[in-house]
């Protein structure tokens, strides 16, 4: 799987290709906002980047000849 990751400005903040290396961008964007645990609540990337109005696409970059991108805006 390929994750894009967008701010609230639509500016694009980072592409990754394991679920560890967003997690590990995200964790680094809430300590940049002070906002890590126990700051605020544990919660899922995928939650935090709803959270602060960014959203994320996701596409499955192992299929060939087929561009399978599911995205969630928030």
């Amino acid at each position: 799987m390929l994750y894009t990751i967008y701010d609230d400005k639509q500016v694009l903040r980072g592409t990754f290709e394991s679920i560890y290396d967003l997690e590990r961008f995200i964790d680094a964007i809430r300590i940049e906002r002070n906002e890590q645990f126990p700051n605020t609540p544990r919660s899922s990337p995928f939650d935090y980047v709803k959270s602060i109005g960014w959203y994320w696409e996701i596409a499955d970059n192992h299929s060939e000849g087929v561009d399978n991108v599911a995205a969630s805006e928030v």
